[in-house]
């Protein structure tokens, strides 16, 4: 039974860590008794077997860029026949600010817009709820422009 407990305290732990909550409760899938509520305290010792686990309360997991990409979802955008570097500004500040929660440490993505002597195009668009990928995508679509990936850089440079 002590196990059993343990085997659901670590499952939970990392399930309740998720949600941000102060303590979990585990139940007995037999039975169906509850126990708890236990609190979760940063720094606290769970064993399961002859392992010893530490209670680590927030996490920060680094995504790679195309995660980025596709997690990062901005409410809305509006431009009218705004000049491309200035969608760009906000695209990269939108990239910040809608960050996704398990990025509070590396927040942002690097998007250096290269014209290579065209002039500047200018962007009407708009949505909501759209993905920092869609948005670049659509607004690449909408100038002409490409979109590359390089290292940790969005690259959005004329077609060739």
């Amino acid at each position: 039974m002590t196990k059993r407990i343990i085997v659901g305290f670590v499952a939970m732990v990392m399930a309740v860590t998720v949600c941000r909550a102060e303590s979990f409760y585990l139940k007995e899938d037999k039975t169906g008794e509850v126990y708890g509520p236990f609190p979760i305290k940063d720094g606290g010792k769970v064993e399961l077997g002859e392992a010893t686990y530490t209670i680590v309360k927030k996490v920060t997991i680094k995504l790679t860029l195309p995660q980025k990409l596709k997690r990062t979802i901005i409410p809305k955008m509006d431009f009218r026949n705004a000049g491309m570097r200035s969608v760009i500004d906000f695209l990269r500040q939108a990239s910040i600010d809608y960050s996704p929660p398990s990025e509070e440490k590396h927040k942002g993505v690097n998007l250096i817009l290269l014209l290579k002597g065209q002039p500047e195009p200018k962007v009407t668009f708009q949505a909501r709820e759209l993905s920092l990928k869609d948005a670049l995508e659509a607004v690449a679509s909408v100038t002409e422009l490409n979109l590359r990936v390089e290292g940790n850089v969005v690259y959005i440079e004329p077609r060739d």
